[in-house]
Protein backbone atom coordinates (compact mmCIF):
# COMPACT_ATOMS: atom_id res chain seq x y z
CA UNK A 1 0.00 0.00 0.00
CA UNK A 2 1.68 3.15 -0.82
CA UNK A 3 2.48 5.66 1.75
CA UNK A 4 0.04 8.24 1.18
CA UNK A 5 -2.74 5.74 1.15
CA UNK A 6 -1.56 4.20 4.73
CA UNK A 7 -1.48 7.66 6.04
CA UNK A 8 -5.37 8.47 4.59
CA UNK A 9 -6.38 5.42 6.64
CA UNK A 10 -4.57 6.34 9.79
CA UNK A 11 -6.24 9.48 10.08
CA UNK A 12 -9.51 8.07 8.54
CA UNK A 13 -9.35 5.62 11.45
CA UNK A 14 -8.35 8.36 14.04
CA UNK A 15 -11.22 10.59 12.86
CA UNK A 16 -13.72 7.86 13.07
CA UNK A 17 -12.39 6.89 16.78
CA UNK A 18 -12.76 10.58 18.21
CA UNK A 19 -16.53 10.41 17.08
CA UNK A 20 -17.27 7.49 18.51
CA UNK A 21 -15.81 8.91 21.89
CA UNK A 22 -17.87 11.48 21.20
CA UNK A 23 -21.23 9.17 21.79
CA UNK A 24 -19.45 7.52 24.69
CA UNK A 25 -21.59 6.01 27.49
CA UNK A 26 -19.76 8.92 29.61
CA UNK A 27 -20.94 11.64 27.73
CA UNK A 28 -23.19 14.05 29.65
CA UNK A 29 -26.56 14.57 28.65
CA UNK A 30 -27.79 17.25 31.35
CA UNK A 31 -27.39 18.76 34.51
CA UNK A 32 -29.63 19.38 37.33
CA UNK A 33 -29.12 21.16 40.69
CA UNK A 34 -30.98 19.40 43.17
CA UNK A 35 -31.58 20.52 46.58
CA UNK A 36 -33.86 18.11 48.99
CA UNK A 37 -35.19 18.98 52.39
CA UNK A 38 -35.19 17.76 55.64
CA UNK A 39 -38.13 16.02 55.24
CA UNK A 40 -37.43 14.16 52.50
CA UNK A 41 -34.38 12.73 53.46
CA UNK A 42 -36.10 12.02 56.79
CA UNK A 43 -38.51 9.57 54.75
CA UNK A 44 -35.90 8.75 51.95
CA UNK A 45 -38.43 9.79 49.12
CA UNK A 46 -38.12 12.79 47.13
CA UNK A 47 -41.56 15.46 46.95
CA UNK A 48 -41.75 14.84 42.80
CA UNK A 49 -40.62 11.00 42.82
CA UNK A 50 -42.14 8.92 40.13
CA UNK A 51 -43.88 5.64 41.63
CA UNK A 52 -42.94 2.84 39.96
CA UNK A 53 -45.18 1.53 37.83
CA UNK A 54 -47.23 -1.15 39.98
CA UNK A 55 -47.19 1.70 42.69
CA UNK A 56 -50.53 3.67 42.82
CA UNK A 57 -49.99 5.93 45.91
CA UNK A 58 -47.15 6.53 48.45
CA UNK A 59 -48.01 8.42 51.93
CA UNK A 60 -45.00 9.51 53.99
CA UNK A 61 -46.36 9.23 57.84
CA UNK A 62 -44.88 9.71 61.20
CA UNK A 63 -46.14 7.48 64.21
CA UNK A 64 -45.55 8.14 68.29
CA UNK A 65 -47.07 6.87 70.91
CA UNK A 66 -49.08 9.48 72.60
CA UNK A 67 -50.91 9.55 75.69
CA UNK A 68 -54.95 9.67 75.33
CA UNK A 69 -56.48 12.04 78.24
CA UNK A 70 -59.82 10.71 77.22
CA UNK A 71 -59.35 7.53 78.51
CA UNK A 72 -60.29 6.68 82.44
CA UNK A 73 -56.84 4.71 82.29
CA UNK A 74 -54.80 7.46 80.21
CA UNK A 75 -53.50 4.69 77.81
CA UNK A 76 -51.13 5.72 75.40
CA UNK A 77 -51.78 4.73 71.68
CA UNK A 78 -50.29 5.19 68.17
CA UNK A 79 -51.22 8.01 66.35
CA UNK A 80 -50.32 8.85 62.37
CA UNK A 81 -49.29 12.06 61.05
CA UNK A 82 -49.76 12.16 57.42
CA UNK A 83 -46.32 14.71 55.98
CA UNK A 84 -46.97 13.95 52.21
CA UNK A 85 -47.96 11.96 49.92
CA UNK A 86 -47.62 10.66 46.09
CA UNK A 87 -50.48 9.31 44.09
CA UNK A 88 -53.85 8.59 44.45
CA UNK A 89 -55.08 5.72 46.90
CA UNK A 90 -56.08 2.62 45.99
CA UNK A 91 -55.83 4.07 42.19
CA UNK A 92 -56.16 0.41 40.62
CA UNK A 93 -57.80 -1.29 43.22
CA UNK A 94 -61.15 -3.49 42.00
CA UNK A 95 -62.45 -3.20 46.04
CA UNK A 96 -61.21 0.45 46.27
CA UNK A 97 -63.53 0.34 49.75
CA UNK A 98 -61.58 -2.54 50.62
CA UNK A 99 -58.46 -0.96 49.86
CA UNK A 100 -59.21 2.33 51.34
CA UNK A 101 -60.52 0.51 54.78
CA UNK A 102 -57.07 -1.62 54.79
CA UNK A 103 -55.02 2.01 54.28
CA UNK A 104 -57.67 3.39 56.97
CA UNK A 105 -56.02 0.68 59.94
CA UNK A 106 -53.06 2.14 62.36
CA UNK A 107 -50.44 -0.38 62.44
CA UNK A 108 -50.10 -1.70 66.18
CA UNK A 109 -46.48 -1.27 66.42
CA UNK A 110 -44.33 1.65 66.26
CA UNK A 111 -41.51 0.89 63.91
CA UNK A 112 -38.67 2.11 66.16
CA UNK A 113 -35.96 1.16 63.54
CA UNK A 114 -36.51 3.74 61.29
CA UNK A 115 -36.32 7.78 63.42
CA UNK A 116 -35.67 11.08 62.03
CA UNK A 117 -35.66 14.82 62.44
CA UNK A 118 -38.77 16.00 60.54
CA UNK A 119 -38.83 19.31 59.44
CA UNK A 120 -41.17 21.17 61.85
CA UNK A 121 -42.46 18.24 63.38
CA UNK A 122 -40.04 16.94 65.82
CA UNK A 123 -38.25 13.59 66.64
CA UNK A 124 -40.44 10.51 65.83
CA UNK A 125 -41.08 6.83 64.24
CA UNK A 126 -41.28 6.80 60.61
CA UNK A 127 -43.23 5.13 58.23
CA UNK A 128 -44.59 4.93 54.41
CA UNK A 129 -47.60 3.57 53.52
CA UNK A 130 -48.04 1.99 50.02
CA UNK A 131 -51.15 0.65 47.82
CA UNK A 132 -50.24 -1.53 45.03
CA UNK A 133 -53.32 -2.18 43.03
CA UNK A 134 -55.60 -4.18 45.88
CA UNK A 135 -52.36 -4.51 48.04
CA UNK A 136 -51.96 -2.14 51.33
CA UNK A 137 -47.97 -2.31 52.03
CA UNK A 138 -46.30 -0.98 55.72
CA UNK A 139 -42.35 0.06 54.36
CA UNK A 140 -40.58 0.59 57.79
CA UNK A 141 -37.16 0.57 56.82
CA UNK A 142 -35.40 3.65 54.88
CA UNK A 143 -33.43 1.49 52.86
CA UNK A 144 -36.47 -0.44 51.15
CA UNK A 145 -37.95 3.39 50.51
CA UNK A 146 -36.61 3.51 47.06
CA UNK A 147 -39.16 0.39 46.33
CA UNK A 148 -41.68 2.69 45.88
CA UNK A 149 -40.01 4.81 42.95
CA UNK A 150 -37.71 2.07 41.05
CA UNK A 151 -36.29 2.92 38.61
CA UNK A 152 -34.27 5.87 39.42
CA UNK A 153 -35.32 8.00 36.70
CA UNK A 154 -35.09 11.59 38.30
CA UNK A 155 -32.29 13.57 39.59
CA UNK A 156 -33.87 13.91 43.25
CA UNK A 157 -34.36 10.26 43.07
CA UNK A 158 -30.27 9.56 41.99
CA UNK A 159 -29.96 12.32 44.83
CA UNK A 160 -31.54 10.32 47.41
CA UNK A 161 -30.31 6.64 46.19
CA UNK A 162 -26.80 8.69 46.38
CA UNK A 163 -27.00 9.21 50.21
CA UNK A 164 -26.39 5.63 50.65
CA UNK A 165 -27.67 3.33 53.74
CA UNK A 166 -28.80 4.03 57.15
CA UNK A 167 -27.05 2.76 60.40
CA UNK A 168 -28.93 3.13 63.89
CA UNK A 169 -27.08 5.72 64.94
CA UNK A 170 -27.67 8.45 61.41
CA UNK A 171 -30.05 8.22 58.22
CA UNK A 172 -27.57 8.35 55.75
CA UNK A 173 -24.33 7.78 55.03
CA UNK A 174 -23.69 11.20 52.88
CA UNK A 175 -24.84 14.36 52.29
CA UNK A 176 -25.30 16.23 49.22
CA UNK A 177 -25.28 19.88 49.29
CA UNK A 178 -27.22 22.04 47.91
CA UNK A 179 -24.83 23.97 46.45
CA UNK A 180 -22.86 21.50 45.34
CA UNK A 181 -21.94 20.72 42.03
CA UNK A 182 -24.85 19.77 40.18
CA UNK A 183 -25.88 15.80 39.16
CA UNK A 184 -25.31 14.71 35.76
CA UNK A 185 -27.48 12.50 33.78
CA UNK A 186 -25.02 10.09 31.37
CA UNK A 187 -25.73 8.91 27.92
CA UNK A 188 -25.99 5.49 29.24
CA UNK A 189 -29.16 6.81 31.53
CA UNK A 190 -27.00 6.69 34.50
CA UNK A 191 -26.54 9.52 36.99
CA UNK A 192 -23.97 10.88 38.69
CA UNK A 193 -23.70 12.65 42.23
CA UNK A 194 -21.25 14.38 43.75
CA UNK A 195 -22.31 13.98 47.98
CA UNK A 196 -19.49 14.56 50.72
CA UNK A 197 -19.01 11.67 53.37
CA UNK A 198 -17.33 12.17 56.89
CA UNK A 199 -14.86 9.50 58.26
CA UNK A 200 -12.98 10.84 61.82
CA UNK A 201 -11.41 7.41 62.65
CA UNK A 202 -8.33 5.83 61.46
CA UNK A 203 -5.69 7.20 59.96
CA UNK A 204 -7.27 8.98 57.58
CA UNK A 205 -9.80 11.40 58.66
CA UNK A 206 -11.92 13.95 57.62
CA UNK A 207 -13.91 15.11 55.27
CA UNK A 208 -14.35 13.43 51.37
CA UNK A 209 -16.06 14.62 48.28
CA UNK A 210 -17.30 11.52 46.58
CA UNK A 211 -18.54 10.67 42.75
CA UNK A 212 -20.86 8.57 42.66
CA UNK A 213 -22.98 6.71 40.11
CA UNK A 214 -26.34 5.74 40.21
CA UNK A 215 -27.63 3.20 37.92
CA UNK A 216 -31.39 3.07 37.18
CA UNK A 217 -32.05 -0.22 38.83
CA UNK A 218 -30.63 1.35 41.95
CA UNK A 219 -27.27 0.08 42.70
CA UNK A 220 -24.70 2.58 43.51
CA UNK A 221 -20.65 2.78 42.70
CA UNK A 222 -18.38 5.25 43.71
CA UNK A 223 -16.09 6.20 40.99
CA UNK A 224 -13.55 8.02 43.12
CA UNK A 225 -13.33 10.59 46.23
CA UNK A 226 -10.94 13.74 46.89
CA UNK A 227 -10.22 15.34 50.41
CA UNK A 228 -12.14 18.35 50.96
CA UNK A 229 -11.96 19.34 54.80
CA UNK A 230 -10.87 17.99 58.13
CA UNK A 231 -13.46 16.45 60.76
CA UNK A 232 -13.58 19.91 62.96
CA UNK A 233 -14.64 21.48 59.44
CA UNK A 234 -11.52 23.13 58.00
CA UNK A 235 -10.95 22.65 54.39
CA UNK A 236 -8.05 20.83 53.25
CA UNK A 237 -4.68 22.42 52.86
CA UNK A 238 -6.52 25.57 54.94
CA UNK A 239 -3.98 27.23 56.93
CA UNK A 240 -4.06 26.56 61.24
CA UNK A 241 -5.03 29.03 62.91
Amino acid sequence: MPRSRTLLVLVSSAAAALLAGCDSPDKVKQTTQVCLSSEEIAFRVPKNAKLSPQVDYVEMVRQRLELDMAKPERAYGVKLYGAYSIGTKCKHAKDEAGCMASLAVTPSKIAGSWRGLMAGGGDGALMLRVTRVEDVATIVLPDEAKNAYLPIDTPEEAAMIALGKATPTQLTERTVRCDGPPVELRADETWVVTAEVTRCEGANAGRFEQRVKVARDGKLTVLGEKKVGECGGADAGAPPR
